[in-house]
């Protein structure tokens, strides 16, 4: 089992800044998976890119970090472990459970400098042009290749109403965290003295997905 008994859950369920944190979520088997892909295809992280319309481009002002996708088939100890505490995440977040269609992953690496503007993960006008499915949960994995040697890099989910702060969650090592994907959010800037691959913050991104309109 990836999933590890026993975690340490914390959830906050409002209109401000919903969120849910699961502490320890993987075991030594599921880690090491992520670490060996990371390590494995080092020559494939390329600069991300954000959706322009219809179609995805790099935007140095908007995000910079590397990453790589997923393909399906890849990392299942992860994959069955996310797909076990989606219910328990959508109990957490108060949004009603619904069928998950597709799991969509990506790894991503932020260097020294590496930040993610303000953003939502859902995709809306013409972005969403024959989308057959959409992102309904977003979940973020943190995980190193080492001992932590960045700073900074903490992922702001803010409220959907004027006039309070964001939630600012630490990207600590083993640690889940899942909001709504159309809640806006942020990654604030990493800091890092030794800016090497293996040092970097690292994180698996998972959406899951429910059917969309246009299925």
């Amino acid at each position: 089992m990836a999933l590890r008994r026993g975690t340490a859950v914390h959830s906050v369920a409002d209109v401000l800044s919903p969120y849910s944190i699961i502490d320890g979520f993987l075991d030594d088997s599921a880690l090491a998976e992520l670490r060996l892909y990371a390590r494995e295809r080092r020559e494939r992280f390329k600069p991300a890119a954000v959706r322009v319309g219809t179609a995805d481009a790099y935007q140095a002002a908007a995000r910079q970090s590397l990453r790589v996708p997923v393909r399906d088939d890849e990392l299942p100890l992860f994959r069955g472990a996310v797909a076990t505490a989606a219910s328990r995440l959508f109990d957490d977040l108060g949004i009603s459970a619904q069928p998950v269609v597709a799991y969509e992953l990506e790894m991503v690496a932020h260097g020294n400098g590496g930040f993610f503007k303000r953003h939502i993960d859902t995709f809306t006008g013409r972005g969403r042009t024959n989308q057959r499915t959409d992102r309904l949960l977003s979940t973020v994995f943190y995980f190193g290749l080492g001992p932590r040697r960045f700073a900074g890099g903490e992922l702001l989910i803010h409220p959907f109403l004027d006039g309070s702060e964001p939630a600012a969650i630490d990207p600590a090592p083993n640690r889940l965290v899942a909001f709504p994907s159309f809640a806006p959010h942020e990654v604030r800037p990493v800091t890092l003295a030794d800016d090497t691959f293996e040092n970097a913050r690292f994180a698996v991104n998972c959406w899951l997905h429910r059917a969309g309109a246009a299925q």
